[in-house]
């Protein structure tokens, strides 16, 4: 699938996004302004979400985000019944975790609704806010 935007961000993070992408292919981007990019992206379409989350974007740290989030995911129906969750946080870190199967799409994001803070420190406390919530399966 390709996706074009028009996205803010320096010319390091661009030029980032472009060498260093996994996930996304950035086939073409073009300066229209001071720090302002015109940005054909190819990517999957497995996840709904994420591709709404990638049409969305704003900047190219949101784009870094994703990629950074998403190399790691598998994209085959899992083998189990659990919901699987991406949630995104503002400081650029990101969580995938599973949650109970009956839970419904609205459940999942009242829980991890954006601004809502988590502790997602491993041995210090770390709270985090979070951007947002991608439901994967």
């Amino acid at each position: 699938m390709t996706s074009y935007l028009k996205i803010s961000g320096t010319f390091e993070k661009m030029d980032s996004l472009f060498e260093k992408s996994e996930f996304l292919s950035v086939r073409y981007y073009n300066p229209i302004g001071t720090n302002k990019w015109d940005v054909t992206i190819r990517h999957t379409d497995y996840f709904p979400q994420v591709v709404e989350f990638i049409q969305q974007s704003k900047s190219v740290n949101d784009l870094l985000l994703i990629d950074k989030a998403m190399r790691n995911i598998d994209q085959s129906q899992p083998e189990h019944d659990l919901r699987s969750v991406l949630v995104l946080f503002a400081n650029g870190d990101y969580l995938t975790t599973t949650m109970a199967a009956h839970l419904s799409d609205d459940d999942i994001n009242d829980y991890y609704a954006k601004n809502k803070y988590f502790n997602i420190g491993n041995v210090d406390d770390n709270l985090q806010k979070v951007a947002h919530c991608i439901i994967l399966h």
